[in-house]
């Protein structure tokens, strides 16, 4: 996933779901001190994550937040990668990304996919760029996935 990002040195990067805080750490290394936010949802995963990056020495703000929502503050954003499954991209991830952005998140139980924000900024499109199995989102039905004609 970290690859179909794009990352490029400068780049301003959202992620979501900080986790333990190594899928920040990744991109921090190639954006640069200070150009990375996480947004984590659970305050305590938040806290530890902006511990074991701070212990790294790796520069990333670490954010207590609904991931749906975005950082919008840090907004906009080059790069936006969310380490939790969704089933439809939020809006506010295109809202804050910039024209020609990318977005890369784990969809549904399929792989992940990978979207360019449109120049206008008013749509993004993109493709599934291979395999990605994550959590999905907090709150999420766990019946809300499809099975039928998979024999499931």
């Amino acid at each position: 996933m970290l690859d179909s990002l794009l990352v490029e040195p400068g780049d301003r990067v959202l992620e979501l779901g900080a986790g333990t805080g190594w899928n920040a750490a990744l991109p921090a290394e190639r954006a640069g001190p200070g150009r990375v936010v996480s947004v984590e949802v659970d305050a305590e995963l938040a806290a530890a994550a902006a511990g074991r990056l701070k212990a790294a020495g790796a520069d990333v703000a670490v954010e207590v937040g609904d991931g749906a929502a975005g950082w919008p503050p840090g907004a906009p954003y080059d790069r936006l990668i969310s380490t939790y499954a969704v089933s439809t991209v939020p809006w506010a991830w295109v809202e804050q990304t910039r024209p020609g952005g990318r977005i890369v998140t784990p969809w549904g139980r399929m792989g992940h996919v990978a979207l360019t924000v449109a120049d206008d900024g008013r749509s993004a499109t993109g493709w599934m760029q291979g395999l990605a199995l994550f959590m999905p989102a907090r709150g999420a039905s766990p019946t809300g996935w499809s099975t039928r004609g998979t024999g499931g």
